[in-house]
């Protein structure tokens, strides 16, 4: 499966593909959440570049997700956006996940709203 291609498309068109699976609510939200914790395991070339891009995302739970997949991937690029991320990031539970992410990336938190460390629950 192209998890980038998936968590590129828009929520009607995921609906219609993934009409046949149990969606709780029929919320695309928990497609993507998978999408992006399946993203961090798995690697790939553009991997880093997709979960990079929901940092920015409007739900709370695709931003604390994506931090977590870009942990799982590491390197010098997923910490970069890391970093960037938890200076703008407002949400507590995105902000703890941040840490996580980059005590597992290897980067190291940048300020003491990042060291409080956690996990997505």
């Amino acid at each position: 499966m192209d998890l980038a291609a998936l968590l590129a498309a828009d929520d009607a068109a995921l609906r219609r593909r993934f009409s046949h699976l149990y969606l709780p609510g029929r919320r695309v939200r928990y497609l993507r959440r998978n999408a992006l914790v399946a993203l961090g395991n798995a690697g790939g070339l553009e991997a880093v570049s997709v979960a990079a891009a929901h940092l920015r995302h409007a739900d709370p739970l695709l931003r604390a997700h994506a931090a977590w997949a870009l942990g799982a991937l590491g390197g010098p690029e997923a910490g970069a956006a890391l970093r960037q991320a938890a200076g703008r990031e407002a949400d507590p539970v995105v902000r703890e996940e941040i840490a996580s992410a980059l005590g597992r990336a290897g980067a190291g938190p940048t300020d003491e709203g990042a060291r409080r460390g956690g996990s997505v629950p």
